[in-house]
């Protein structure tokens, strides 16, 4: 769970994957609320795989998921009151017309939708578009003074998993008492936390305004912030949204985020970094935006490979990097964690009242 997340208490959500379930980067935003919310969800909508065995299918998803059944039609799984989520990312972030036409359906029978895409839906009181873009994120950033200690997670890549990253982080450093919160920037960040804003969606003008606005209103009850980066420097498509939680968030900390064994950008042709070619790039960078900042730890995803592989590429790492390496969804984030507090000593530890 993630603390103060969404608040559905009950299990009201159907996730839409529209025949991509199977992918795991195509499908992140179930995946994402399958992994840290499964109580909240009561079905996925796919077709392809409609009476499936869901960790059978997607066995890198928790054993907490393995009640969820995968249906066909809107009607088997949605009633009124319910929740649609669109759960996958489309080629170019558009809908098909016959996805669209299920959404608007679902409307209709008075389902709420959640949509991420930057195909937006018509304007309902049942419809959450959240990549609307509106008055309230015409904000210019103050260079505001940060009280707060604060982490961002960065990627060689995009996808590599830094909202996991940042979730991890944050349910760490929550259970070890410290007073924490974090910052939603993408659409599954969104639907876990229950507020943020997706950055992608908003005039680059605006941007650091409102990166600064989310940190502000965390540090009203938090001491560490973890920040929830996006895209990669390396990255010719994504790179501005990095850049700008960069010199927005200004964090002290780093963790870097990595898919094992992956050579070229997903979709793209383009070569990656070695990991340490990119410690090496986001401390330059930081350097010359005089932010004083460091890598704390690096993130692998290393689902493709077997446990022992596995182990062998983070003992390896880190011990060339000197910083804890490890993979947050099989070892889990307490070395890194562990090695900020060693760092903060002055962070408190008495858990925030939830409420």
């Amino acid at each position: 769970m993630t603390g103060e997340a969404s608040g559905v208490a009950r299990r009201n959500r159907v996730l839409f994957t529209a025949g991509m379930l199977t992918d795991r980067h195509a499908s992140k935003t179930a995946v994402g609320v399958l992994r840290f919310q499964p109580e909240t969800v009561k079905g996925i909508l796919d077709p392809r795989f409609a009476g499936g065995s869901l960790l059978e299918l997607c066995p890198w998803l928790p054993r907490t998921a393995a009640d969820v059944p995968i249906g066909a039609s809107l009607e088997q799984l949605a009633q009124r009151g319910d929740e649609l989520v669109v759960g996958f990312a489309a080629p170019g972030g558009r809908f098909t017309a016959d996805q669209r036409e299920l959404l608007l359906r679902a409307v209709s029978q008075g389902i709420r939708v959640i949509n991420g895409l930057h195909d937006l839906l018509p304007p309902s009181d049942l419809v959450t578009n959240l990549r609307s873009f509106d008055d309230a994120d015409r904000v210019v950033a103050e260079g505001a003074d940060y009280e707060s200690v604060r982490i961002l997670t960065v990627g060689t890549s995009h996808g590599a998993g830094k909202m996991t990253a940042t979730v991890f982080l944050y349910e760490d450093l929550r259970r070890r008492g410290v007073n924490v919160d974090w910052v939603a920037t993408g659409q599954t960040g969104m639907l876990l936390r229950g507020g943020g804003r997706v950055i992608d969606a908003i005039p680059i003008d605006f941007v650091p305004g409102v990166i600064e606005r989310l940190i502000l209103t965390s540090e009203r009850t938090a001491e560490v912030v973890v920040v929830e980066g996006q895209g990669s420097l390396f990255h010719r498509s994504f790179a501005p949204s990095t850049f700008a939680l960069l010199d927005g968030a200004r964090p002290q900390y780093l963790v870097l985020c990595h898919r094992l064994g992956e050579r070229t950008h997903a979709g793209f042709r383009q070569a990656l970094p070695s990991v340490e070619g990119a410690v090496t790039a986001y401390q330059r960078l930081a350097d010359a935006l005089q932010i004083p900042t460091r890598v704390l730890g690096i993130c692998l995803d290393t689902a493709d490979f077997e446990r022992d592989d596995a182990e062998r590429a983070c003992v390896e790492l880190g011990e060339r990097l000197g910083i804890p390496c490890l993979d947050a969804i099989r070892h889990g984030v307490g070395r890194i964690t562990e090695r900020l507090l060693a760092e903060e000593p002055g962070i408190s530890n008495t858990p925030v009242d939830a409420s």
